[in-house]
């Protein structure tokens, strides 16, 4: 760690992070005036940190592109669980939850996919 190799791979990386944010302004109403705080010091290594869920998604779930019926992203991708579109989803998945729950007072466990969908649907207007 730390050749030239490295570098390069970190001016690449905050290239494409700044070609994201430009292309979120242009098209994704509300990040108009998105901006990156901060990027990571050096580059690492990919899956470094899993999470432990309520499922494991499989290498047979993504060969054959399964769907679920629970999914709560506005799209659903399988082609790929590494690339940052999908996190995005998950995380605003999981934010969306954490405010229901913090807003009702209950767990995030109680709230249901269902709940989360119809959340969505009537809040999300790019596509």
């Amino acid at each position: 760690m730390g050749g030239p190799q490295d570098l390069e791979s970190e001016i690449e990386g905050r290239k494409q992070a700044h070609a994201i944010v430009v292309f979120m302004r242009k098209y994704i109403p509300g990040f108009e005036n998105a901006v990156i705080v901060t990027t990571g010091p050096h580059i690492g290594i990919r899956e470094s940190r899993k999470i432990n869920g309520a499922y494991r998604l499989t290498a047979s779930n993504l060969l054959q592109n399964k769907m679920f019926e629970d999914a709560i992203a506005r799209i659903q991708i399988c082609a790929a669980i590494r690339v940052t579109p999908i996190l995005m989803a998950i995380s605003e998945g999981a934010g969306a939850a954490a405010a229901i729950a913090a807003k009702q007072g209950i767990g995030i466990a109680a709230i249901g996919a269902a709940q989360l969908q119809n959340f969505f649907k009537g809040s999300w207007r790019f596509s």
